[in-house]
């Protein structure tokens, strides 16, 4: 699967109420990104994501895709293997859509959230 297909996949599943994570359930997405919508991400490179600290969510930060980050969130750049497992487990969601994947991607984005 490439990243268009991987893209295409994420915006096919974006509406589909049971697949958002507990986690997420206030927000309303499947997958932590940043606006209104989702903007394709480049899952062949490094991918870059941002974090940010009480935008209404219980937890003190929040790590997301932010393709346009038009509010100033601080961002950073996943490491090569940080990527590589990102588009691992964003497109097995995407292949077989279940909550419990969801969730994999929010938690595994949430443990890559900058320390200090």
């Amino acid at each position: 699967m490439d990243s268009d297909h991987i893209n295409e996949a994420v915006e096919a599943i974006s509406e589909q109420e049971d697949l958002i994570p507990d986690t997420l359930v206030d927000c309303g997405k499947i997958i932590p990104y940043f606006g209104w919508f989702w903007r394709r991400v480049d899952f062949d490179q490094r991918i870059t994501l941002a974090y940010a600290d009480g935008i209404g969510f219980d937890e003190p930060g929040w790590v997301g895709f932010c393709e346009n980050n038009k509010w100033g969130h601080a961002e950073f750049l996943a490491s090569v293997d940080e990527s590589a497992k990102i588009r691992g487990i964003v497109e097995a969601l995407v292949t077989a859509p279940t909550k419990e994947r969801a969730t994999a991607v929010y938690e595994y984005l949430q443990s890559l959230c900058p320390k200090g």
